[in-house]
């Protein structure tokens, strides 16, 4: 399946299913400013459709469980971006919290190395 035609399913069956739940119903006004919809429109594409995009089409090209397994190190990318760009704080949650996904990706690679060894 091509990845634009993917990514428009999940988002299209995903807003519907959001809608309900958002309470955007109270927020209308707010939603027809200008600014507002620049920005939820700058959102939507740089922080939503984008990485969704490369993602399945990096599928294309790597089988989907190393993906997935890439896919894990997201929070700790996230949490380094915030440190260097934004000054967030290092607390002990997130350092354990990195220190359970690296011990999780580890445990899957070398389950993974077992089984290709085994096979």
């Amino acid at each position: 399946m091509n990845s634009v035609v993917c990514i428009t399913y999940t988002f299209v069956m995903a807003a519907i299913g959001s809608i309900p739940l958002s309470g955007i119903i109270y927020h209308v006004n707010e939603l027809l400013n200008l600014q507002a919809i620049i920005a939820t429109i700058g959102l939507a594409i740089f922080c939503t459709v984008m990485p969704f995009l490369l993602y399945t089409t990096g599928l294309k090209k790597l089988e989907a469980g190393k993906a997935s397994i890439l896919a894990t190190i997201k929070p700790i990318v996230s949490a380094i971006v915030g440190l260097i760009f934004f000054q967030e704080v290092f607390d002990l949650t997130k350092i354990l919290g990195m220190i359970c996904i690296i011990s999780a990706i580890l445990i899957l690679n070398l389950n993974l190395v077992k089984a290709k060894s085994i096979n």
